[in-house]
């Protein structure tokens, strides 16, 4: 049971960061007084986080570059443990 849910926080690690980062570019940019540009950021950000999300459920390549967990992935040095 503790591995699955590493395994689940692992996988919305990326995406949750992707998002993230968006709010930042939101921020970002309203601060600086251009908010239309935010906006389009943080789109843009939470669109790669579900085509990131979606692709991870369908592809298993994508899911081991998610979740770190797939010993292909590993032992091409992609990423690291």
């Amino acid at each position: 049971m503790q591995t699955a849910r590493r395994a689940t926080a692992r996988f919305w690690a990326t995406p949750i960061f992707g998002v993230v980062i968006g709010l930042v570019y939101f921020v970002a940019f309203w601060v600086g007084g251009n908010p239309a540009v935010g906006v389009g950021g943080l789109a843009l950000m939470v669109a790669c986080s579900a085509v990131l999300a979606v692709a991870g459920r369908r592809s298993e390549t994508v899911r081991g570059l998610l979740d770190h967990r797939d010993e292909r992935i590993a032992g091409m040095g992609l990423v690291r443990r």
